[in-house]
């Protein structure tokens, strides 16, 4: 709020202003949306992380799983008819759906997740998953991946002191 006040006067030359309360929880709401939309991301990272015991790989991994997401959904939906129902499971267009919901609904933000139709463009708001369905899919994958890696990290042997 600080930067944007800062940022506000300095464009407008007349000292600014601060926003209305409408506009600054829009922004609340819009970045806890994105905060929770990546949880998912951060927990394939913790899980792969405890799996591997190494960060770099659980980081890496969780970016190429972003990345291969991205090319299989657009090969496999132009493969198969069936595929479509599938790719509403998946974490990319399910976070683009929760995103979409909350008036971030520009084409960008939907090509970026790799969101796309037949015909190659990026696909309607209103074909994607919605707020609800997403938000289920979304908690699923943070509770199963932290579950696991919880599993994992509690099953691991670590030595303590012996004293001796």
């Amino acid at each position: 709020m600080v930067s944007s006040l800062i940022l506000a006067s300095l464009i407008s030359g007349d000292g600014g202003g601060l926003a209305d309360s409408g506009q600054w929880s829009t922004v609340t709401v819009m970045f806890a949306k994105a905060v929770y939309g990546l949880a998912p991301y951060v927990m394939l990272a913790l899980f792969v992380s405890v799996l591997t015991s190494s960060s770099s790989i659980g980081i890496a991994i969780s970016m190429a799983y972003f990345f291969v997401e991205l090319i299989l959904i657009q090969v496999l939906s132009g493969l198969f008819d069936w595929f479509s129902t599938v790719t509403d499971f998946l974490l990319g267009p399910s976070i683009a759906g929760w995103m979409a919901q909350t008036g971030v609904q520009s084409n960008a933000l939907i090509a970026e997740v790799g969101v796309f139709t037949e015909s190659g463009g990026p696909v309607r708001v209103s074909d994607l998953p919605g707020q609800l369905h997403a938000f289920l899919v979304l908690t699923a994958y943070i509770v199963v991946l932290g579950g696991a890696a919880l599993w994992l990290l509690h099953r691991r042997d670590i030595a303590g002191a012996r004293g001796e």
